[in-house]
Order: structure tokens, then C-alpha cells, then sequence
């Protein structure tokens, strides 16, 4: 057999046939005269993970003379401007801007967990495997005060990531203690004053500790930046958008770049709660809206995906977010919901500001993303809502505007899909922090099996499982907020009272699981989970 003898596989298998049937015919029996083996070699199965890693921030103003200090305007009495604080509904104070405000939170704050980390505002940047601890058993307490005046408050972010595996999170606590610490003489002449003085419980719903009623809380999905912002209307976010996506020659030419932008609009689609529509305009030279506003995300996905659909050429930004817009309000769109633009663009055009100012006049809301190196991150910052700096960079200020490379562009567009869905900063609970400790608590009977269950940052079932949404796992650091505030408007009937309490956060995996939670049981340090009862 010569080097150049070619034998196709449809040749082979006739000639096999041939010389089996001579053979046989000889009385010799069929010979192999061709054989081969295909070993696959070191098969193995490992397990993933779900280990989430945590950290926070505190804050608290007891009114010092140093809590305004560095800020442009002034610090006034309930919400007569335009930024709130400990909330934006629920203003015990209120700021100049969202400038002023971050101001005053450096001002004010306490502790931090791990030391060093600062602010978790950047997250779209970091891998919180990376920088949040596993786990917080020695950790210092969150909240630790002692004199407690009406008017002060505080405020905790919390930052968790799930190293790994998507998983659904719930945030739980409990009370710890409540004591009335004997009564003061205007304590006790308070009308509002109740029980013995001497009452010591750990029981939230039958303490008549009037502290526990006092102080008001609330709970909000934050950006990292300590702040709540929006009006805290709960919205069920529910949203129409449209992602504006640059189809030029500069994005399409480079197929790890084209791939990696399909790969990370496709995130933001599975991101995305059941209550939002996703459309999809491509934009080169012109635009094209080429998936109407949908709640069907393969339909959304299968455009995405379709090379034909980005014509290469130009950028023209602007007629993409005229289309993208006119498409919002167009018959496609629904009434009484969110209109949202995500606008992703890899190089630089003359146009986009005029239209990015219309759109927003309207009421839509903007996210911008500066797409690789050649991105103009000076037009996305003008185009992106604000808050912002206008200072011609994409810094922790600009809170709508991000930067990303193929590396990182989809965990940008993912967060941006959580952000959408949990309607942006909307406050999930508001009450008495006897309320928030009831809701806190894992309690079966009471549908609360594992205390709030948390809207995630992706669909069940992108995360393999069903019902509502996981958290995306692979690092993305996730936050949410906790406000807490003493109001003027109360009597005597506090002096004296103390309350300690529990605050943690519980997750289980999102693949083949429907998010109802599994375990009830608590763990305490040092106990391990089968010991738990």
C-alpha cells in the first residue's frame, strides 16, 4: 500500500463486504483486515460548589458637627431636596445630589467587612470570590450602639457573591434579645409604657419591649453604593427594553469580540424577570429593530445569535437609540411599565447625544455600555442616565455608564438584566423592627421557610432550576441594603430598652430546585449542618 492510497469510508465498508463473503466462501472463516480502537482516558466527575462569600458596610449619623463636612450644599430636616436619606421615601435628612450624599456616607461610616474593601459600587469590575470572606464567623457585629438618640439612623449594605453555582438566596435573622433595663422615672409616667421592668425575652412576637416598635426599617436591592435611590415604588419590575447593540465593522470583523457580545445580550435576555420584555436593535450604518419587545426569550436569543443580523459598516449610534426608542413607545410597548434602553457601542460617533437626551426626557432610562478599547467612554457617559460626573470617563460615579472588554461583558450585561428586574432600587420591605425580625425569621407554618426569599439577577432557569429568580454564581457580587432609623416623634417609653438581633443570609442551589426553599433547620457556629435541629 502506497503513502498516497486513499480509501474513503464508503470504499472500506464495500470492500469489507466483498472479502468477507470470498472469504466465506473459502471456507476460511472473515478475517479483520481493518481495525481501529478510541481510548478516552482519566474520565473523572467533580463536584461544583455553592460557597458564598460576604461582606458589608455600615454607616451611622448621630449628628456630629463632622457629618457634613466636603459637602456642596447643606443638610436639612426631612425631604425638602432632592436626595433622601436613611431612604428616599423615608427622609430623616436630605442632600443637595447624589454627590452630597455619597459625601455624607463617608462621613458616617462605622465598620467594614473585610478590612479595606470600601465600597462595593465597582462590582461589575471585581470577582467578590476575591475580595468578600468565606463566611463571617469572626467577624466583629454589624451594628453596635449604645446610645441611641431619636433622629439618629444607620444604614448596612450588604454584598454577597456565590463562588460557582447559580443559587437562590433568602436573607433571614431573628431576635437575639430584647430588655427593658429597668425604667427610668419619664419612662415609667409614659402612657406607652408596657410590661415588667425587668422583662428579658427572645421572643419577637410576644416582647413588650416598645423599642422593638420604635425603630423603623427597610430593606432595598442595592448597587453597592450604600445609597437608595429612586421614588422605592415597588414596580414588581416590570419593564419593556430594548438592547441597542453596535453592529459595525469594528465588532463584527473581530469574531471573539462579535461572539462575546452576542454571548453577553443573550445574558442580560436570561437575566431578566418573567414581568420584562426584551426587543433587539442592531445598529450599524442605520438600525433595524430586528426582535419586536417579547416575553419569549428563545425568540429574543435566536435574533441575538443570527450573524445576518449585524450588516457591519458605520456607527451610527443615534438612529440606534431614535429606533430603539421609537420602538419603546411604539404599539410593541406596554403601558404602565418601565421603558429601558441598553446601548452598547464599540467605537465612536458624532451622533447619540441629541437622541439619548429625548429619550430620557420621555422617562426612559438609559444604560450605557463602553464596549473595548476603542469605545468612547466620554459619548456613553453623556448618554447614560444619571447619576453621574460628565467628567468624560466612566468612574464609580456613573451609575448607569460601564466599561467592559469580551472578557467581563456579559456579567456587565447579567447585572444590568438584575438590576432591570428588581426595578432598579426599589425598597422590598418597610416596618417596625419587630416586623422586619418576624419576616426575617425561617418559619415553615408561616410560608417563610427560610426568612425573604431575594429576586436574583437571573431566571431560574437560566440557573437550571424553577420559580422565581437565582442569583448568577461565578463571583458577581450582589448587594442589598438595610436601613434603620429612630423617629423624633416618639415619647419617654423607650429610655433604657436595648435589642440585640441576628442578620445573615441563606442560599441554596438553583439547578433542580424550585426555590422554596429545603432546610429549615438553623446552624449555629461550631455546629455542623447534620447536627442541626
Amino acid at each position: 500500500m502506497t503513502d498516497d492510497f486513499e480509501l474513503s469510508r464508503r470504499k472500506a465498508l464495500a470492500a469489507l463486504g466483498t472479502i468477507g463473503v470470498a472469504s466465506a466462501g473459502a471456507g476460511l472463516g472473515t478475517s479483520a483486515y481493518f481495525s481501529d480502537q478510541e481510548t478516552f482516558e482519566n474520565n473523572s466527575l467533580t463536584a461544583g460548589e455553592l460557597d458564598m462569600h460576604i461582606g458589608w458596610e455600615s454607616h451611622y449619623s448621630d449628628w456630629s458637627p463632622d457629618e457634613d463636612d466636603g459637602l456642596e450644599g447643606d443638610v436639612t430636616m426631612g425631604n425638602d431636596q432632592p436626595v433622601g436619606l436613611p431612604t428616599q421615601n423615608s427622609s430623616l435628612i436630605s442632600v443637595a445630589n447624589t454627590s452630597d450624599a455619597q459625601q455624607f456616607l463617608n462621613n458616617t461610616e462605622v465598620d467594614q467587612f473585610p478590612n479595606g474593601t470600601t465600597t462595593f459600587d465597582d462590582a461589575a469590575e471585581m470577582n467578590g470570590c476575591d475580595v468578600l470572606a468565606d463566611g463571617a464567623d469572626e467577624s466583629p457585629a454589624v451594628i453596635d450602639l449604645d446610645d441611641v438618640k431619636p433622629g439618629d439612623f444607620g444604614e448596612v449594605t450588604f454584598s454577597f457573591a456565590l463562588c460557582d453555582n447559580p443559587g437562590f438566596v433568602w436573607m433571614n435573622g431573628g431576635l437575639v434579645e430584647a430588655r427593658e433595663n429597668g425604667l427610668t422615672e419619664p419612662e415609667a409616667d409614659d402612657p406607652d409604657e408596657e410590661g415588667p421592668e425587668d422583662e428579658v425575652s427572645d421572643d419577637v412576637e410576644t416582647s413588650q419591649v416598645e423599642l422593638l416598635d420604635e425603630v423603623r426599617t427597610a430593606l432595598w436591592y442595592d448597587d453597592g453604593d450604600n445609597l437608595q435611590e429612586g421614588d422605592g415604588t415597588v414596580t414588581g419590575g416590570a419593564a419593556d427594553v430594548v438592547i441597542v447593540a453596535d453592529g459595525s465593522g469594528s465588532v463584527t470583523n473581530d469574531s471573539t469580540k462579535f461572539q462575546a457580545l452576542q454571548d453577553g445580550a443573550e445574558a442580560l435576555v436570561d437575566a431578566v424577570g418573567s414581568n420584562v420584555n426584551v426587543g433587539f436593535v442592531p445598529f450599524s450604518n442605520s438600525a433595524n429593530v430586528v426582535s419586536s419587545l417579547t416575553d419569549s426569550k428563545s425568540t429574543t436569543k435566536t435574533e441575538i445569535q443570527d450573524d445576518s443580523n449585524y450588516p457591519g459598516g458605520g456607527t451610527d449610534i443615534g438612529d440606534g437609540i431614535d429606533t430603539g426608542q421609537n420602538h419603546l413607545t411604539g404599539p410593541a410597548g406596554r403601558s404602565g411599565v418601565d421603558k429601558v434602553l441598553v446601548v452598547l457601542t464599540n467605537g465612536v460617533s458624532s451622533s447619540g447625544r441629541s437622541e439619548s437626551t429625548a429619550a430620557k426626557d420621555a422617562g426612559t432610562t438609559i444604560y450605557g455600555i463602553a464596549y473595548g478599547d476603542g469605545a468612547d467612554q466620554n459619548l456613553i457617559e453623556d448618554i447614560s442616565s444619571p447619576p453621574k460626573t460628565d467628567d468624560g470617563s466612566i468612574d464609580d460615579q456613573d451609575e448607569f455608564a460601564f466599561i467592559a472588554d469580551q472578557t467581563d461583558i456579559s456579567s456587565v450585561f447579567s447585572g444590568i438584566g438584575g438590576q432591570i428586574s428588581v426595578g432598579g432600587e426599589t425598597v422590598f420591605f418597610e416596618g417596625s423592627l419587630r416586623e422586619a425580625l418576624i419576616e426575617l425569621d425561617p418559619d415553615t407554618a408561616a410560608d417563610r421557610n427560610q426568612g425573604i426569599p431575594l429576586a436574583g439577577d437571573i431566571s431560574a432557569e437560566a440557573g437550571g432550576g424553577t420559580g422565581r429568580n437565582c442569583f448568577s454564581g461565578g463571583g458577581l457580587v450582589h448587594s442589598v441594603g438595610f436601613a434603620w432609623w429612630l423617629p423624633t416623634n416618639h415619647a419617654n417609653e423607650i429610655q433604657g430598652d436595648s435589642v440585640s438581633f441576628d442578620l445573615g443570609f441563606y442560599t441554596e442551589q438553583c439547578r433542580h430546585n424550585d426555590g422554596e426553599g429545603m432546610n429549615n433547620a438553623g446552624v449555629a457556629v461550631n455546629q455542623t449542618d447534620d447536627d442541626a435541629t
